[in-house]
């Protein structure tokens, strides 16, 4: 496979005579790898490859090969799996491959999804998406009947705030999600909720924000994939904080995140059947 860093590294006829690559003036190489990494993950989607295995083909001492990785895993565009595998991650990505291709199928599809929801059980819903350090609502439904209680569609949120940002994060690991926070600015919800949150997502598929700020509604959101499995966006209910601790609303939530996505179930026991103590966001 030929990669953007073998077409600027190629040697030209000037160069035969001793002239530097007139890109190569110009180029960054720290940059170029990180280019070359991407391409290299890219021709592995399923199996994905170990650190070891891409430092020596993208020709990286072992450190920068892991500040790189580190980095692109920040920006959501890349994940580490078990066994230490290093793949794609749609999350991020899929802000550059939507440019490309329009609008993603996953946003028409809970639009779809939340509409149903909103005008069969009440509920107000939206669908986030990941755009670098930011969360945007691509699609929102509102019940006819109540005061609206989702952001409007273009609204944009720190990449880190509420139960969305969790969902949105689903796929980082703890590290990763540190060097998120710590480069996002300021959110109404800190590290503890988001940490509190991711591992609720993990244990049973969704996260609960109790109450925002001092409004009597609360926020339910679950992790929408895409066909790979990585996370697209997270759909969230927005309801009374009375009926927010209701197991069937859990339940209708990852059923609803799943009709979302075209991609597969998420492995371990039923999510959304379980319930437990709200977690508590920080003051």
């Amino acid at each position: 496979m030929t990669t953007l860093y073998d077409m600027i590294a190629r040697r030209t006829p000037a160069e035969e005579k001793g002239l530097p690559h007139p890109e190569a003036l110009h180029s960054i190489p720290s940059v170029l790898s990180a280019v070359e990494i991407v391409e290299l993950l890219a021709a592995a989607p399923e199996a994905g490859l170990s650190q070891a295995d891409i430092a020596r083909r993208a020709s990286v001492s072992a450190s920068t090969c892991y500040r790189i990785l580190r980095s692109l895993a920040v920006r959501g565009w890349v994940r580490k799996e078990g066994r230490g595998r290093w793949k794609l991650d749609g999350g991020g990505l899929s802000q550059v491959a939507s440019a490309l291709r329009g609008p993603a199928p996953a946003v028409d599809r809970a639009r779809a999804v939340m509409q149903r929801v909103a005008s069969q059980r009440g509920i107000g819903c939206k669908f986030s998406v990941r755009r670098g350090m930011r969360q945007v609502v691509a699609a929102r439904a509102e019940p006819a009947s109540q005061v609206q209680t989702t952001g409007p569609e273009g609204a944009e949120y720190p990449l880190v705030e509420g139960s969305s940002g969790a969902a949105l994060l689903a796929d980082l690991d703890d590290g990763a999600v540190s060097s998120v926070f710590a480069s996002s600015g300021p959110s109404q919800t800190g590290i503890r909720f988001l940490r509190s949150a991711l591992s609720a997502i993990r244990e049973r598929g969704w996260c609960m924000r109790p109450r925002i700020l001092d409004w009597p509604i609360s926020a339910l959101s679950a992790p929408v994939r895409d066909a790979s499995g990585a996370v697209a966006g997270a759909l969230t209910f927005v309801v009374p904080a009375a009926k927010a601790a209701d197991p069937a609303l859990a339940a209708l939530l990852v059923k609803s995140a799943a009709e979302c996505s075209p991609g597969p179930k998420p492995a371990g026991p039923a999510p959304g059947t379980q319930t437990s103590t709200p977690h508590t966001p920080d003051p």
